[in-house]
């Protein structure tokens, strides 16, 4: 696969710029919402060796600035267990753009599982669309439910 390396001195390097102040926070807050999956109603469900994996999918409409977030996955299950983990893949996303992120969780008992979907600022994420010289500097967080049915119906 060709790929095109620029290669520049310390000194003509760009570093990605931070931006931030209470309009914006408010602006990015109420451009981002936790809904369903769009290809599938409640969330795909696989059932693999290692459990059940169940996806979901971040909105975001006509974003005000450039994003590059990084996200992490904090869930209790039904006995109050913590768990967290962080998804492969980043949210990045250009200035006044709209659309849809997906990222999915395994679980290997059913139940409800309630949690937050902690979106945070990465400008190293950043760096991977060249056009975005800018991003939003500051953290969303998500309300998230999965639903995990048992897979021989008793639940």
């Amino acid at each position: 696969m060709p790929v095109e390396v620029t290669i520049v001195s310390k000194e003509e390097a760009k570093a990605i710029e931070l931006l931030s102040s209470p309009e914006l926070d408010q602006a990015m807050q109420a451009a981002f919402r936790m809904r369903k999956h769009p290809r599938v109603g409640g969330g795909l469900r696989t059932s693999t060796p290692g459990g059940i994996s169940r996806q979901k999918a971040i909105y975001y409409r006509d974003l005000p600035v450039s994003t590059a977030f990084r996200l992490t996955v904090h869930l209790s299950g039904r006995w109050g267990q913590v768990t967290s983990l962080e998804s492969p893949d980043p949210l990045v996303a250009r200035a006044g753009t709209s659309g849809w992120h997906h990222f999915y969780c395994r679980f290997k008992e059913p139940g409800k599982y309630r949690g937050t979907v902690v979106l945070s600022a990465d400008p190293n994420h950043a760096y991977e669309d060249p056009a975005i010289e800018t991003i939003w500097d500051g953290e969303i967080e998500l309300p998230v439910l999965f639903s995990v049915p048992d897979p021989q119906g008793s639940n």
